[in-house]
């Protein structure tokens, strides 16, 4: 399954939509298509936990920072959505992961942990 360069756009507006809504837009990045969104810039400036602020990474790859990054999509993240993929958010996480595998499921994804703090998606076949 291929995804062209405005569907992948599409789905992470949509992730990172559903991180602001679930208050999880914290420590975050969402990598595809060369670049990311981030809580972060690169260069030590962070939204500071303004739920709405978005940095905007240009010519980024994530496997300079992690080995498990996949082609479509990948994420990396600590605080509150690290909580919800380990599993360490009660029962909150079994609600949140299903509604994030729906996501996916409807441009035909599944996500896997590469470890504990990054995630690539994969197409279904």
């Amino acid at each position: 399954m291929s995804m062209d360069r405005e569907r992948i756009e599409e789905l992470a507006n949509e992730i990172l939509e559903w991180l602001k809504e679930n208050s999880l837009w914290v420590d975050c990045r969402i990598y595809f298509n060369g670049m990311a969104y981030s809580t972060d810039d690169r260069d030590g400036s962070y939204t500071s936990g303004r739920i709405n602020d978005v940095h905007i990474i240009k010519d980024i790859n994530p496997r300079d920072y992690f080995d498990y990054a996949g082609d479509i999509l990948s994420m990396s993240f600590e605080g509150p959505l690290y909580e919800v993929f380990n599993g360490y958010a009660g029962h909150i996480s079994t609600k949140l992961c299903h509604e994030f595998s729906s996501i996916l499921s409807e441009y035909g994804l599944y996500y896997e942990l590469g470890n504990a703090w990054n995630l690539s998606v994969y197409p279904n076949e």
